[in-house]
């Protein structure tokens, strides 16, 4: 079964799951899919069109998810104003404070789409110091980074990225942290770790 075959398999076994549509909508996004994408897509954005959240590949706002899929169909005009929307609402998000690192990163992401490449680099830079934990390679498989595919600035910096990833998992796995992770997935109960990690 394909990538895109499971993601409309979620839907049929979960009508109305609001969790299963948004992730269904990313994959068909990502695997090249814009019209099955962009009508879960337009629920999502007349209800929340800033949502994101970190369950599905994107880690974009349901705005500007539904921007690249209308862009994607020819829709440009309408694509860019989407866009530059999902831009002033992260760009607002970062200037109060927020500092989660999906703002820069959809920022960067619609650079890239409008093939501004040096902004896009300059977006994905902070995104990577916002958090440490940015994964290049789904970078690389992501759509709306595709035209910086070619660019050697970009695959320096996913190779970075993949690195840090790499190391850090690498000292999860050391100090325990994998451990405690894989104990909870399988039903522990996570108060009995915090007089381990000093709480």
């Amino acid at each position: 079964m394909t990538t895109q075959e499971r993601a409309l398999a979620l839907l049929e076994d979960y009508p109305g799951g609001r969790e299963q549509e948004w992730y269904a909508a990313q994959v068909l996004l990502w695997t090249g899919r814009p019209e099955p994408a962009r009508s879960l897509l337009e629920r999502f954005e007349r209800r929340a069109p800033d949502h994101s959240d970190s369950f599905g590949p994107t880690f974009r706002s349901a705005r500007s998810n539904l921007a690249f899929v209308l862009h994607e169909l020819g829709r440009v005009d309408q694509a860019e104003r989407m866009f530059q929307l999902a831009i002033e609402a992260s760009q607002a998000a970062i200037d109060a404070g927020d500092e989660w690192f999906r703002h820069p990163l959809q920022i960067a992401a619609i650079h890239a789409v409008r093939g501004e490449h040096n902004e896009a680099l300059a977006w994905l830079e902070r995104s990577f110091a916002a958090a440490d934990f940015v994964h290049g390679e789904g970078l690389r498989q992501d759509p709306m980074f595709a035209s910086l595919l070619g660019d050697a600035r970009f695959g320096a910096l996913v190779d970075r990225m993949n690195r840090h990833v790499a190391a850090e998992f690498e000292r999860a796995v050391a100090d325990g942290t994998i451990a405690v992770v894989d104990a909870i997935s399988a039903g522990a109960d996570p108060r009995d770790f915090l007089q381990s990690v000093g709480r």
